[in-house]
């Protein structure tokens, strides 16, 4: 009888042994290998759908630990991204609130690409060298975009990101918020669409408010259909990353298709990335005859129709090149 009571304790506790390996092999080691893998999860999904999207069975040791865990398991929703050896516990935490939590970021209107991949960077959201590959990948995208360059179609906006977010999920935010904005439908020539999108990052970067910018569009639109240059300094600025306060003379022989005051027409791409309504100034610019603008000491800036108009208002106002040769730019 002892002799059965000994063998059925060390059958029990085999089993519990067994249970405790097989427990820990389902929920804490690393036993889920993820290869690149991302997810998309919407409201309300819960921990059993997520892992079904992840290629996880729900066996009877992860019902369990669900069970036994569900007050700490809260699914967001968000972008996930996977690429190594996971327990499932690491798994439920990344995509739980405790453990992902939101970054919101603002990239204001005129930013270019550089600076928006330094602010995400800055903002830990994703690295600058994983915002350059995300660009890369991107191949679907409706619009014009000669190069694969993305600079003018990353909108300005306010935007919540994910821990563990991939770039290129990251990248699709700022392209799917422009498509937002400016529906494919509405814009069938991409080319056309693309030229106006170049102006209106460069009338983004010249206007000093939002009221002008029609104004400003105006001047650049006669000029082109005039075949004159469009002498803008901001197209020149761009050449220093918009990192200097002012631009020299010698500053405007620079050899570049971007420096719009050696070469005539549009640069070859955007120079900044434009908000709305720049975008929509480019569409419908005023209609004038002004063909120069420069911007007074009260931070308005005074349209003129001719070059002897213009100049009399940059010497009352004492604007535009100073006397040591340099050229105060907007940033």
């Amino acid at each position: 009888m002892k002799r059965i009571i000994a063998i059925s304790i060390a059958v029990i506790l085999l089993l519990i042994s067994l249970v405790v390996v097989k427990y820990k092999l389902d929920v804490k080691s690393d036993k889920y290998k993820l290869s690149n893998k991302e997810i998309q999860l919407l409201n309300g999904e819960s921990a059993y759908k997520a892992l079904k999207k992840l290629d996880i069975k729900s066996t009877l040791f992860v019902k369990l630990y669900i069970k036994f865990n569900k007050d700490k398991i809260k699914i967001e929703k968000g972008t996930y991204s996977f690429n190594g050896n996971y327990s499932l516990i690491r798994i439920l935490n990344s995509l739980s609130n405790g453990e992902k939590g939101v970054i919101k970021v603002t990239i204001p209107e005129g930013f270019t690409a550089k600076q928006i991949k330094k602010r995400l960077a800055e903002k830990n959201v994703i690295s600058e060298e994983e915002f350059d590959k995300a660009v890369k990948e991107i191949n679907d995208f409706y619009y014009y975009y000669p190069e694969g360059n993305l600079d003018g179609y990353l909108f300005p906006d306010t935007y919540e990101f994910y821990k563990n977010e991939s770039g290129k999920s990251v990248v699709n935010k700022f392209l799917k918020r422009f498509l937002e904005k400016f529906p494919p439908e509405q814009y069938k020539d991409k080319k056309l669409f693309y030229k106006k999108l170049i102006l209106a990052s460069i009338i983004e970067k010249e206007a000093g408010n939002k009221s002008e910018m029609n104004l400003v569009a105006s001047v650049f639109e006669n000029r082109l259909n005039k075949e004159m240059k469009l002498q803008s300094c901001a197209t020149v600025a761009y050449l220093f990353n918009y990192e200097k306060d002012y631009i020299y003379y010698k500053d405007l022989q620079i050899d570049s298709p971007y420096n719009t005051y050696k070469y005539n027409g549009l640069p070859p791409a955007p120079i900044s990335n434009p908000g709305e309504a720049s975008i929509k100034a480019s569409f419908n610019p005023a209609n004038t005859e002004y063909f120069y603008f420069v911007l007074g000491n009260n931070g308005k800036h005074h349209f003129s129709k001719t070059y002897k108009e213009h100049m009399d208002v940059q010497n009352k106002e004492k604007r535009g090149v100073e006397y040591d040769g340099k050229i105060r730019v907007n940033r």
